[in-house]
């Protein structure tokens, strides 16, 4: 028998939907965050859902996660009758620097920076990691803990291993930038930095120390810093809230070989 009906318009299935509704979802959070994280929102702001609807192209719904997510993030805040509002602005950090930009931190920034020692004792290490500081086998090393606020709130916990011949009462009370505190331990400059960041989720120890609940989210950044000869070294472990920094790089490519 043959078929007379005519056919219809294709059909979209549920998951193509359910496909693009997530990547409205997504494509607004990451637009969002960024608007805070570069400060182009600032911290009470309203975040006017029907202004973001039209702006982003997205659906009421997929802003509404979008925002809701957000707040999970700590980064805004939702009030009934209110709305939602920008609740702080995220910290910028540079690669090479705990907190700050360059050889410390911006002008705005530096006043509102403190930090106290938590511990300073010796530890033991496995060889490998006292091979990458530099040490004999037989050399022995401190840590030295330290917590960073900014504006009195907890924004990092930063673990500095050290040789043990340095002088822990040298280690500075107050925040400097890791370039000034290496010549002044080491006595050479600093050369070279080499980092590492990862996602990690908080120990109920740190959660504590940074105020956040245990299991959230936190940023991990390894950084060794060496001499010229790379004899010399600093190992900083640096516990980071993810709701409060965000890292940023740049790099100039380098010109291509001539005749390519």
């Amino acid at each position: 028998m043959i078929n007379h009906r005519r056919p219809g318009p294709p059909r979209t299935s549920a998951r193509r939907v359910g496909q693009d509704r997530d990547r409205s979802i997504r494509q607004a959070h990451d637009v969002l965050r960024a608007s805070i994280r570069r400060g182009l929102v600032a911290p009470n702001d309203a975040l006017v859902e029907f202004q973001l609807t039209r702006s982003l192209g997205v659906a009421r719904n997929a802003l509404r996660e979008a925002l809701q997510a957000l707040a999970d993030e700590g980064l805004v805040v939702r009030r009934p009758a209110v709305g939602t509002l920008v609740a702080r602005r995220m910290l910028q950090v540079s690669a090479d620097e705990i907190i700050g930009f360059g050889n410390g931190f911006e002008d705005d920034l530096r006043p509102r920076v403190t930090s106290e020692r938590l511990a300073a004792e010796p530890v033991e290490l496995g060889a490998d990691l006292r091979r990458t500081l530099g040490m004999a086998e037989d050399g022995t090393t401190q840590m030295i803990e330290i917590i960073v606020k900014v504006d009195d709130e907890p924004v990092c916990i930063v673990a500095t291993y050290l040789p043990g011949d340095v002088d822990p009462d040298r280690f500075n009370k107050e925040y400097e930038a890791p370039s000034v505190s290496f010549e002044r331990l080491l006595g050479v400059p600093l050369a070279r930095t080499t980092t590492m960041v990862e996602a990690i989720n908080a120990d109920p120890w740190t959660a504590s120390m940074l105020d956040v609940a245990p299991g959230a989210a936190l940023v991990l950044r390894e950084q060794l810093l060496t001499d010229a000869s790379g004899t010399a070294a600093i190992l900083n472990i640096a516990r980071y809230r993810a709701d409060r920094v965000a890292f940023i790089a740049s790099a100039v490519p380098a010109p291509a070989p001539e005749g390519q």
